[in-house]
C-alpha cells in the first residue's frame, strides 16, 4: 500500500496555542486512523516547545478518515485555520462545515493519486 504524508501547520496563532492544538488534532487523528503514524514536529530546534506541526503518515485507505477526523476537529475550533503542505501544493483550511470536509476529502485525495 503507498504511504502518504502530511504535515498540518497552525496558522495566525500564537506558539503556545499551535502546541495545544497540535496535541487535541493528533489525538483526533489516532482516534480515527490508529494506523497513522502522527508525530510532533517542532518550527523551530531551538524552541523547547513539543511541536507546533503535525506530521502524519498513513496509507490512501485512510485518508477519508483523516480528512474527516480532521473536519471533526476543526467543527470544535472553527476559528482556527490549518495548511496540509504537500509537493502537490498546499492545502488551507479554515471556517469548517459538512461541505468543507467533503471538498478536504476530495483534495486529500486527489493528491494522494498524485
Amino acid at each position: 500500500m503507498d504511504q502518504y504524508t502530511y504535515l498540518i501547520t497552525f496558522d495566525d496563532i500564537s506558539s503556545a496555542d499551535a502546541n495545544q492544538y497540535a496535541q487535541e488534532l493528533r489525538e483526533f487523528v489516532l482516534d480515527a486512523v490508529p494506523d497513522a503514524n502522527v508525530q510532533r514536529k517542532r518550527s523551530d530546534l531551538r524552541t523547547q516547545d513539543w511541536g507546533t506541526i503535525l506530521e502524519i503518515v498513513l496509507g490512501s485507505a485512510s485518508v477519508v478518515s483523516l480528512a474527516q477526523a480532521v473536519g471533526n476537529w476543526l467543527q470544535r475550533r472553527q476559528s482556527v485555520s490549518l495548511t496540509f503542505k504537500r509537493p502537490e501544493g498546499d492545502v488551507i483550511v479554515q471556517n469548517v462545515n459538512n461541505k468543507t470536509v467533503l471538498k478536504l476529502t476530495e483534495l486529500l485525495l486527489q493528491n494522494a493519486k498524485e
